[in-house]
């Protein structure tokens, strides 16, 4: 199936590889209003499915793509009812948004860098303080291409700095004279770290900036 809403509402259906594709831009909707039973159910980097109150989905392999970029969300009414069940194996996803729903099975379902709310059987790690790099000279703080997760590495391209994390400025941030750091956004760091920064940049901006630990 390609990118759009899939609604299952009447049922159970069973299903031997349900798989969804998106284009590069688009984003998948699947509401599961019934009991279903897939073989594989593969959905993209993108998705959201939400599970009604009382209904199953039940797998033998599910992939639940995610990524930084293009995250996913599972969802359901309530962490009793809104099932995703699978008896074997490993279901592993990253950047990937759970809530109000419940595993079970003999599978062991895990998430990293997820965001969670009210769910039972997953093992989710929610995203973790990191130290991130200014790079690449003149920018806004909220661009993620001037935030490595390296000194001197390449932009990540998806996430800036958060409130429980640190920065640090250094002799790879800046590659000439009259550079700007523009505080373009109010921010919260713990630490902001200087460290033999070359080419006297500037910093500059009208929004507030918070550390609570070192400058």
């Amino acid at each position: 199936i390609n990118q759009g809403q899939v609604y299952f509402v009447t049922g159970p259906h069973t299903f031997s590889n349900f798989v969804v594709e998106t284009f590069s831009t688009g984003n998948a909707y699947l509401e599961m209003n019934s009991n279903n039973s897939f073989n594989t159910l593969d959905l993209p980097n993108g998705f959201t499915m939400v599970i009604a109150s009382s209904r199953t989905q039940t797998t033998t392999n599910f992939i639940p793509r995610s990524s930084c970029l293009r995250r996913s969300t599972i969802s359901g009414n309530n962490s009793t009812n809104s099932i995703i069940s699978q008896a074997s194996g490993t279901v592993n996803s990253e950047w990937i948004t759970l809530q109000n729903h419940r595993v079970q099975g003999g599978a062991s379902f895990n998430a990293t860098d997820a965001v969670i709310s009210n769910i039972v059987g997953w093992t989710a790690q929610t995203v973790q303080p990191i130290t991130m790099y200014w790079v690449g000279g003149t920018g806004n703080w909220s661009d993620p291409n001037k935030w490595a997760f390296t000194s001197g590495g390449p932009g990540n391209g998806c996430i800036i700095p958060k409130s429980t994390d640190h920065v640090v400025f250094d002799n790879a941030s800046f590659t000439a004279s009259n550079q700007t750091v523009t505080l373009n956004q109010t921010t919260t760091v713990v630490n902001m770290i200087w460290n033999n920064v070359a080419f006297t940049p500037s910093f500059t901006g009208v929004n507030s900036l918070t550390v609570n630990g070192n400058l």
